[in-house]
């Protein structure tokens, strides 16, 4: 079984949630899978980090942005 050790969380105006997930990469896709849904306006802004990496994005910018950070966690 698979060390869960990567740590993500994500905080918005209104919500919050954290969890781990066993690579980096798991812990951006599922920080970016709890964002997407709760990221309403186009105003919305949401914190997200993984590992200790924090970064802002808005609706318009989360897929492009975790896509990034993915490719650099490889």
């Amino acid at each position: 079984m698979p060390n869960t050790n990567v740590a993500w969380s994500v905080k918005g105006n209104t919500f919050a949630k954290t969890g781990r997930k066993p690579t980096a990469e798991d812990a951006w896709t599922a920080a970016r899978d709890y964002a997407d849904p709760r990221l309403k306006g186009v105003g919305d802004m949401v914190a997200i980090t993984v590992n200790n990496v924090t970064t802002s994005v808005t609706k318009a910018t989360l897929h492009s942005v975790v896509r990034e950070r993915i490719a650099a966690s490889k």
